[in-house]
């Protein structure tokens, strides 16, 4: 995932200077948590001054694990104007900064070959005070999801720190399977068992040949010492 001043220090000039020429409205702030973690969620709606839109925006802003909103958080973004579904929207989801929602998520050889990640105009535009707007119960709000997320955090891990969620299943049955019977106690030893109709070797007279259930099997005449 990328952060704000990467993707700024990405986005063409010509981007910025039409970013002066949209109008934008917070119609929504929200707060919740993902598996990249806690966010602030704006949606605006955006609107060029020669007409076209508008335009539906999202920006999410991570938090760390401590602190307010940091300078330069990690960002998620999306828009519905046809330059995001043309351009950004397959080259930001493979950095991580953005979703295949709206596009069929082929490869932009046409008009992004290089996949740069930027923003477009109406991202440009709503940036600004999309950061300054705190959201009501902000900090309340942003504590009981990181007390939330650290609580679901050491829920699912283990002494090892291993995530039990990510294991394949036959993994976790077994881990539960255990936990029940030992109930804290030390884990019992595991049970060997023997292959059923495991194979047979038989020496024969010839070198080189052998026997595995009454059938040859060639085996090599060089003696290998363990010398």
């Amino acid at each position: 995932m990328l952060n704000l001043r990467t993707l700024l220090l990405n986005t063409p000039q010509l981007n910025i200077e039409r970013a002066k020429n949209c109008r934008g409205t917070i119609r929504n702030v929200s707060f919740g948590e993902d598996r990249d973690g806690v966010f602030k969620q704006v949606i605006a709606q955006t609107k060029s001054d020669s007409g076209q839109g508008p335009y539906k925006t999202r920006i999410k802003f991570y938090y760390a694990t401590q602190g307010p909103l940091p300078e330069n958080p990690d960002m998620w973004v999306h828009c519905s104007c046809p330059a995001f579904l043309y351009n950004n929207e397959v080259a930001l989801a493979y950095h991580g900064s953005s979703e295949v929602i709206t596009s069929n998520g082929r490869y932009p050889k046409i008009k992004n070959p290089m996949m740069d990640a930027y923003l477009c105009k109406h991202l440009v535009c709503i940036l600004a005070r999309a950061k300054k707007r705190k959201g009501r119960n902000a900090d309340q709000q942003i504590a009981k999801l990181r007390e939330m997320r650290e609580v679901a955090w050491s829920r699912d891990r283990g002494a090892d720190g291993i995530n039990v969620n990510t294991l394949p299943k036959r993994f976790r049955d077994a881990l539960k399977k255990t936990t029940r019977k030992t109930k804290g106690k030390m884990a019992p030893k595991p049970k060997v068992r023997k292959l059923k109709n495991a194979p047979r070797f038989k020496k024969s007279a010839g070198p080189g040949v052998g026997m595995i259930r009454n059938r040859p099997v060639y085996q090599s005449p060089l003696k290998i010492s363990d010398d």
